[in-house]
């Protein structure tokens, strides 16, 4: 299935919401092979079609296609685990004079054989190519393209070479296969969509910046599939980043990303670098990032979109658990056991909120139960949290002593009295609560059968902070 992206006009800005698709229905064949039968030309004559605004259709280009009218000194870059590493050349990103490239470069079902050269350059109209193959791979650094980025069901040897570019209009490079994906601080103004794409390599999105904001998807990664190391270091997304159903083999680096929702529901990673801290506070999303129908309106209003993004079905409760358990179980395996409490709580925090309370006993209970462990222990990975309990309920005890003295009635009118009654009750209720040699022997029988029940209470909470203690001890 093929998530298919339609726009609809809002208030001042475009927006694309996503619909499934069959492949079968889009009718686009598979890139050429190298084996192919093709009419050739050289790269001279495929540049002047693409000066002229012709598009290129089944063509084998020989040589080195070059967009530029000027050359480019772009200092060597290594990469060192996801960053850029500038060992000559200028200690920066060159300053670049980017000249105006001005017609839509349309290409489909071509094969190049030589090294793509679009860097540098401002693309003022659309660029696109659909079932085509690069055999040497893209060099767009340092480009600017004003319209919409196109590579659909495409495939791209050797390397692609996005660093620096700047996306003013949607970029969709979908049904991709990369062997090497460099998009190292390229700025994405609108939808990033790499969607079923397969990255054979390394691929670098490091400190890239998706700034269409929420509730939009900024970022669409949904069911790509990265067989080596995939760096999303400091990179900002200030949209809804959609990982449903991507595999990532091997690393998966997050740390110092910024996100604002992330969806990573059915994704798979064999090591995931990533703090809970990055995910906590609701930044967590469920389900499917697919919209209901818009009963073919021909045009949306931003407050409609809003509507109809909160009106998606929302994931099940288990569906939830199970996700929280798969990233729980990713933070234990590598060892980050402060993660993996954060996002413990966090779960339990969604569980206690979404537990309804119906005319069946037992649900009372049980939302009960989820309060207790909240303010009690924090769900177990908070010990602190059981000292403050205590001091709550041995201030409650005192009290509940205090109104049950019969003293307490002869005091009712001086509201002094009354505190130092309430006050002189602490230190009985305190050496209850701990089991030291309170005598209960001058208690009416209800101040009795509190006296019984504080020690009891005592004795729980002293078991419960040991084990929740000695447990992250022993971690």
């Amino acid at each position: 299935m093929w998530p298919f992206q339609a726009a609809l006009k809002t208030t001042g800005e475009e927006v694309v919401f996503r619909t499934l698709v069959s492949d079968e229905l889009l009718h686009v064949p598979d890139p050429p092979r190298e084996s192919d039968v093709l009419q050739e030309v050289s790269a001279e004559q495929a540049a002047e079609k693409l000066h002229a605004g012709h598009p290129l259709v089944g063509l084998r280009v020989k040589g080195r296609p070059d967009s530029r009218q000027q050359d480019l000194d772009v200092p060597f870059e290594a990469e060192l685990e996801g960053r850029k590493v500038i060992v000559a050349g200028l200690p920066g990103p060159p300053a670049v004079t980017r000249p105006a490239f001005r017609q839509a470069i349309d290409i489909r079902g071509c094969l190049f054989e030589g090294w793509v050269v679009l860097s540098g350059m401002h693309y003022k109209e659309s660029v696109a190519a659909t079932s085509t193959t690069f055999l040497n791979g893209i060099d767009a650094q340092y480009s600017t393209f004003e319209r919409g980025v196109q590579l659909f069901r495409c495939r791209l040897d050797e390397r692609a070479m996005f660093s620096d570019a700047t996306f003013w209009d949607t970029a969709r490079f979908a049904h991709v296969i990369f062997e090497r994906a460099d998009f190292y601080n390229a700025l994405f103004q609108k939808d990033a969509v790499f969607s079923e794409s397969l990255f054979r390599e390394v691929s670098n999105f490091s400190q890239g910046r998706f700034l269409k904001p929420a509730p939009h998807v900024c970022l669409d990664f949904h069911m790509s599939k990265c067989l080596e190391a995939a760096y999303f270091k400091d990179a900002r997304m200030e949209g809804i980043a959609d990982f449903t159903g991507a595999n990532f083999r091997e690393q998966a680096d997050f740390l110092g990303t910024s996100f604002r929702l992330v969806n990573v529901t059915h994704a798979k990673f064999g090591r995931l670098d990533l703090k809970w801290e990055q995910l906590e506070g609701g930044r967590l999303l469920f389900g499917e990032i697919v919209l209901p129908d818009f009963e073919n309106k021909p045009a949306i209003e931003e407050h409609e979109w809003t509507r109809l993004l909160t009106q998606r079905k929302d994931a099940e409760l288990p569906d939830k658990h199970r996700q929280y358990d798969v990233l729980r179980a990713i933070f234990i395996s590598q060892g980050d056991h402060v993660s993996s409490d954060g996002c413990f709580y966090e779960w339990k925090q969604v569980e206690r909120r979404q537990t309804r309370i119906g005319w069946n006993p037992e649900s009372w209970m049980v939302k009960a139960f989820h309060v207790l462990n909240w303010i009690s222990c924090g769900y177990g990975v908070k010990p602190i949290r059981t000292v403050a309990f205590a001091v709550m309920l041995v201030a409650l005890f005192a009290i509940a002593y205090a109104l049950l003295d019969p003293a307490f009635i002869a005091a009712a009118s001086a509201a002094d009295h009354t505190l130092q009654l309430i006050f002189s009750k602490l230190d009985f209720s305190a050496s209850a609560f701990m089991n030291f040699d309170a005598d209960s022997s001058g208690l009416v029988p209800a101040a009795r059968m509190l006296f019984l029940i504080e020690r009891l209470l005592g004795w729980l909470t002293l078991l419960l902070f040991v084990t929740t203690y000695t447990r992250l001890m022993l971690r």
